[in-house]
C-alpha cells in the first residue's frame, strides 16, 4: 500500500510541475493532509479497493481466492 501510495504522489507531483509553477500551501492544510494519510482506516479501504479491481480482472482473479 505504501508504494501504491507513493506512485501516487509522484504522478501528482508531476501533474501538478505540468501546470506551471508549483506555489506553497497554507502550513495547517498540510499538517491536516499529513495527519490524515496514515491511519489505519484508509489503508484498509484502499486495500479493500484494489483487492475488488483485482477480482474483477479475470487473468488475476485466481491468485487471490
Amino acid at each position: 500500500m505504501l508504494a501504491l501510495a507513493f506512485e501516487r504522489a509522484a504522478q501528482m507531483q508531476l501533474l501538478a510541475s505540468s501546470a506551471g509553477d508549483i506555489k506553497p500551501i497554507d502550513p495547517a492544510l498540510g499538517k491536516e493532509a499529513h495527519d490524515w494519510v496514515p491511519r489505519p482506516k484508509r489503508y484498509s479501504i484502499s486495500f479493500q479497493y484494489y483487492v475488488r479491481r483485482m477480482l474483477k480482472n479475470a487473468i488475476h482473479a485466481d491468485c487471490i481466492r
